[in-house]
């Protein structure tokens, strides 16, 4: 039944590549609850460049936990790095 919801969200970002970054959200997020970790950081990247850590940072944090658990600190770290450089988007002009 699980791979069928999986097939199912790979056949819809073919149909709808305009929402390629939302379903790859959800896969990504879908994924690294059941701690597969290589498939969700392959669908977080989709996301990412599709757009949807544009809005909220998070993503990249989630997906820059994907990374370090499969050992790559290096892209984790890139990841971390690219939220800093993109702080003043995530603040308000107050802060």
């Amino acid at each position: 039944e699980l791979a069928r919801g999986v097939r199912w969200m790979d056949e819809l970002r073919r149909q709808h590549p305009e929402r390629a970054g939302d379903i790859g959200l959800a896969l990504a997020r879908y994924f690294r609850g059941r701690e597969a970790w290589r498939r969700a950081a392959d669908e977080y990247a989709v996301a990412v460049e599709a757009g949807a850590a544009a809005d909220d940072p998070r993503v990249l944090i989630e997906n820059a936990d994907c990374l370090s658990r499969l050992g790559d600190n290096a892209g984790a770290v890139r990841l971390l790095y690219r939220l800093l450089a993109d702080e003043a988007r995530w603040v308000a002009e107050r802060d």
